[in-house]
């Protein structure tokens, strides 16, 4: 299976050679494990769903839960790039074990227009789901930085030009 020119095991490279970096951003170094899903954007289905890295047995409810209700969410809002502007704080979510949860609703999916993908994760902090997503994107060569800097802008993400610039990939027009 490839999607946009990439395999499901190279997007998963991707995803965890990304959080791995992320992890190294100041006072991150605990946060390197996550959940991540690929979902496409016409119709709503999971592509690609994977763990990024080891979470631990009791996060994995939450942080997979998580990371599947943020791109469900996106995608029932069309006119939104990112889940950060539909998070609230409050809200009951079911998990995936059909239970409701007290989680919230929070940022760390961002959708891709041309691509027609939604791209999500959960177990980092907030900010750090969406800047990895953006990054990964990026680096997939399915968004431009102009465009991941209007959806990074949204959030205020302070993540994602300090973790750009650790790939080398700030330009100077963002």
């Amino acid at each position: 299976m490839k999607v946009i020119g990439l395999s499901g095991g190279e997007i998963i490279e991707l995803v965890e050679e990304t959080v791995s970096l992320f992890s190294k951003l100041p006072d991150m170094a605990l946060k390197n494990c996550a959940y991540f899903t690929l979902r496409d954007d016409l119709d709503g289905r999971v592509i690609l769903s994977s763990q990024v890295n080891i979470c631990p047995r009791e996060k994995f409810f939450k942080y997979f839960s998580l990371s599947l209700e943020k791109g469900q969410r996106l995608f029932t809002l069309q006119s939104h790039h990112s889940s950060f502007q539909s998070r609230d704080e409050s809200a009951i979510i079911t998990d995936i074990g059909g239970n409701e949860q007290n989680w919230g609703q929070w940022g760390g999916a961002i959708r891709l227009t041309d691509g027609h993908l939604i791209l999500s994760l959960s177990g980092l902090p907030e900010m750090g789901d969406e800047a990895v997503m953006l990054v990964v994107a990026i680096r997939a060569g399915w968004l431009g930085g102009s465009e991941a800097k209007t959806i990074a802008t949204i959030s205020k993400n302070p993540y994602f030009e300090p973790l750009l610039k650790m790939f080398g990939l700030l330009p100077p027009s963002i």
